[in-house]
């Protein structure tokens, strides 16, 4: 079995394709949907959740069948209908330097997409190489529970305090000591607790100790 490489592709602006209107299309749309992606979506029907995005203007929608000449121009392609001839022609279609994704058949493809789990801009990617789908899924689930909606805040604040860290500090040692102080526990426990308060005094410190 080939091992895939995990990256984090930055598609903002860039032209999307997803060939197919089910649940398994939605799926891949609801990954791509704060991407900034460019989204065209190739299907004679959509998936309700999809049609009320359409009519909001979150992608554009072709009504009808897929035609190789759809391939062009996509960086990124989905081949997402529940018909493995479709499938199979998308990816004869597309030119080896495109991303396909057979939703259909994962040996097919040169990617393959991840149970991910998302809070602002932490993301937690999980893949068993296709090996069992249903695992992956199952430890995004336990992952989902564990990394619950407070790491949100949680990471925006530290993204924030690391910054103000690097302003007040040259690169070295001392940096460093600060960058992993900004990791205490106790943080998070405030953040959990909604003493955003708490973050700041505590940061405010760090701070004032390197101009002293």
């Amino acid at each position: 079995m080939t091992t895939h490489l995990p990256v984090m592709l930055n598609v903002a602006g860039q032209q999307v394709l997803i060939v197919g209107g089910g649940h398994v299309a939605w799926q891949k749309y609801n990954t791509l949907q704060y991407s900034g992606a460019c989204i065209e979506v190739i299907s004679p029907q959509l998936h309700p959740k999809m049609q009320a995005l359409h009519e909001a203007g979150a992608f554009t929608w072709q009504q009808r069948a897929f035609t190789p000449t759809d391939v062009k121009g996509k960086l990124v392609i989905f081949a997402a209908t529940d018909d493995a001839a479709v499938n199979a022609a998308i990816q004869q279609a597309a030119h080896p330097t495109q991303l396909v994704n057979r939703t259909d058949d994962a040996s097919c493809s040169n990617f393959i997409s991840t149970a991910t789990v998302q809070r602002g801009d932490l993301v937690i990617a999980v893949s068993t190489n296709g090996a069992n789908p249903g695992l992956a899924r199952k430890i995004k689930q336990q992952l989902h529970e564990q990394f619950d909606e407070s790491y949100e805040a949680y990471v925006t604040f530290l993204a924030e305090a690391r910054l103000q860290v690097l302003a007040v500090t040259e690169k070295g040692a001392q940096r460093n000591v600060l960058l992993r102080q900004l990791l205490d526990d106790q943080i998070l426990v405030w953040v959990q607790q909604g003493n955003m308060q708490a973050c700041v005094d505590f940061v405010d410190k760090l701070i004032e100790g390197v101009r002293v």
